[in-house]
């Protein structure tokens, strides 16, 4: 009697090593789009990064002055309003300030006030551009 060697499907094909290729060909076919896929990924990146940033570039809206002080002594009857009206219809400041309460606050900080009170004699510094 001949001695017959049964041997299983899977021995014959060796299924094993096909698996193998075939994945080996599915990452083949996969590669190109994983690495689109990243260039995407980082371009996109890339463009919300200029967009978020790029807001926090200043520009000059206008040609820029030098901001100058002057000390002016605080007479009876003065208040910052006044001082700041008196100045700010000076030609000196015509470049400078247009509103009376963004240059009131220039005042009490270039002076470093925490109120808006003033007594007579002292003297304050006051801004204008040249």
């Amino acid at each position: 009697m001949q001695e017959m060697s049964i041997r299983t499907t899977a021995q014959i094909y060796n299924f094993s090593e096909l698996q193998k290729k075939k994945h080996e060909r599915e990452l083949r076919e996969k590669r190109p789009f994983f690495i689109t896929g990243i260039i995407v990924f980082i371009s996109l990146l890339t463009i919300c990064c200029f967009l978020y940033f790029s807001n926090s570039i200043v520009r000059a809206k206008e040609p820029s002055f030098d901001i100058q002080y002057k000390v002016v002594e605080v007479q009876e009857g003065d208040s910052l309003w006044s001082i700041a009206r008196k100045n700010m219809e000076e030609k000196s400041n015509d470049y400078g300030f247009t509103d009376i309460y963004q240059y009131i606050h220039e005042i009490k900080k270039c002076n470093n006030m925490k109120s808006n009170q003033i007594n007579t004699g002292c003297y304050l510094m006051v801004p204008y551009y040249n």
